[in-house]
């Protein structure tokens, strides 16, 4: 499944919740904003996660190239790039 639908899938699923809540206008808006502002920072903080995982990966791999085969350090330092973009791109698709 695509991070595309699930995010779809998890608000479709806020909002029929929102349509049957049982409180006013005021207190759902309060409570959606609340909401959200809690999963955007999920959201900043598991990628954020990620992305200083890999670096910290990339930065022991450059330091110790001389304990791997040049070949393998250089395939793992793309992968570790390849990675990041995705996390890149995964948050930016998730917050838009």
């Amino acid at each position: 499944m695509s991070l595309g639908k699930f995010t779809c899938g998890i608000l479709t699923g806020f909002a029929m919740g929102l349509l049957f809540a049982p409180q006013k206008g005021r207190k759902t808006r309060k409570q959606v904003m609340n909401t959200a502002e809690s999963w955007k920072n999920s959201l900043d903080n598991l990628f954020g996660k990620g992305e200083n995982e890999l670096d910290k990966i990339k930065e022991m791999l450059e330091s110790e190239a001389d304990l791997l085969n040049p070949e393998i350090r250089h395939k793992l330092l793309r992968l570790i790039e390849q990675n990041k973009k995705t996390i890149q791109e995964a948050k930016q698709q998730s917050l838009s």
